[in-house]
């Protein structure tokens, strides 16, 4: 017993150094101008990264940048050699917020659990609160990828009014009937109720070396089309991009693939798709989607279309003109999602803004700097 003991902790702690090891091999250069927190009701500090004008400012609402499921503040800047959709609206005169939820990047870690509906109903209210009260600004935009985009149509159908509009990138709230990857997911029901955690960050950097290569990374074909990303970004997202997941997250968003799709807490709860579907009045919201994305197939941003006419949808791939068709993450670091996808969430901002008519902190810096 007393060898195997043994030799478990010596795997183990080869399996945290070599994780380690990977994490500093790809680090990414800071980007960023200021790091501030924003506190929720129940005490959560979540980080905003700030991305301030580059030059000055014509824009009346700041940005929030808000990644997925066990995503952080990488996914909108992996490093110079991808493209940066942070540095990008910077560019374009908008002040930028990369925030992360609780339990991802910089946020709290250590209590817990929590769920979907956390995210919707406290971190949401604190984050925009925050970039409220610094930039003076009456609205914020929200872009939001794959979850942090079902957070923000989360909020809306709950009745959010401080937005000024919304992007989703790989983002809906009901999959039932089309084909994704979540549903395959659904049989580790058993074993996401009965951890307290998924090590989704150190399964990712384990493997982040074997990324991108003949020897394929599962995680690859759920996050990127291969074909139209930088092999040395996928293999850096994959070090430093993720983060550990809370499994009551998982399990609340298993009920997307269910009849009505992803819903609130509690049996009798009604679907976010149905409270969004009878809002009378809602922000403007453009949806896009890869045609490669396994997560998000563009037949459920489609239902959202359906019931929501001030929002405008989006495919990303060769049939709207695009090289090639885009996966999940494509859609932020693809070889041309500066060219593709970018220029209309820009496009889009611009249309839903206006001249700047803010009293809040001035920005401090510019990306780079």
């Amino acid at each position: 017993m007393l060898i195997f003991v043994t030799v478990v902790g010596v795997l183990l702690m080869g399996l945290l150094g070599w994780s380690l090891v990977v994490r500093r091999l790809y680090g990414a250069p800071r980007r960023y101008d200021d790091v501030l927190f924003a506190v929720t009701d129940d005490h959560y500090r979540l980080p905003l990264s700030r991305y301030p004008p580059v030059g000055p400012s014509t824009r009346r609402h700041p940005v929030i940048l808000c990644p997925g499921l066990g995503s952080n503040r990488y996914s909108f800047d992996i490093g110079e050699d991808a493209p940066s959709l942070a540095v990008t609206l910077a560019e374009h005169g908008f002040d930028v917020f990369v925030v992360e939820l609780r339990g991802e990047g910089h946020g709290d870690h250590q209590r817990g659990p929590w769920r979907f509906d956390d995210f919707v109903e406290r971190d949401v209210p604190a984050l925009l609160a925050r970039v409220r009260r610094t930039t003076g600004a009456s609205a914020v935009h929200w872009v939001g990828h794959s979850m942090g985009g079902m957070v923000l149509l989360s909020a809306i159908a709950r009745g959010q009014s401080a937005l000024a509009s919304g992007v989703t990138l790989g983002s809906a709230l009901a999959f039932d009937g089309t084909e994704q990857a979540l549903e395959s997911y659904t049989r580790l029901r058993p074993l996401f109720e009965n951890v307290s955690k998924v090590p989704y960050g150190w399964l990712s950097r384990l493997l982040a070396p074997a990324s991108a290569r003949r020897l394929r990374n599962p995680l690859d074909a759920l996050n990127v089309n291969l074909d139209n990303c930088d092999p040395a970004a996928v293999r850096r997202l994959d070090a430093i991009g993720f983060t550990a997941i809370s499994p009551d997250v998982i399990l609340q968003l298993m009920t997307a693939v269910e009849p009505g799709g992803l819903r609130p807490n509690g049996e009798d709860a009604q679907p976010y798709f149905e409270q969004l579907a009878e809002r009378d009045e809602t922000p403007p919201v453009l949806m896009m989607a890869g045609e490669a994305d396994p997560q998000c197939p563009f037949e459920a941003v489609e239902r959202i279309l359906r019931v929501r006419p001030n929002f405008v949808g989006r495919r990303v791939g060769p049939s709207s003109g695009a090289e090639r068709a885009y996966g999940h993450f494509d859609l932020l670091m693809g070889r041309r999602a500066d060219a593709e996808v970018f220029p209309h969430i820009v496009q889009w901002l611009d249309a839903h803004d206006g001249p700047a008519e803010r009293t809040g902190d001035a920005p401090s810096g510019r990306p780079g700097a």
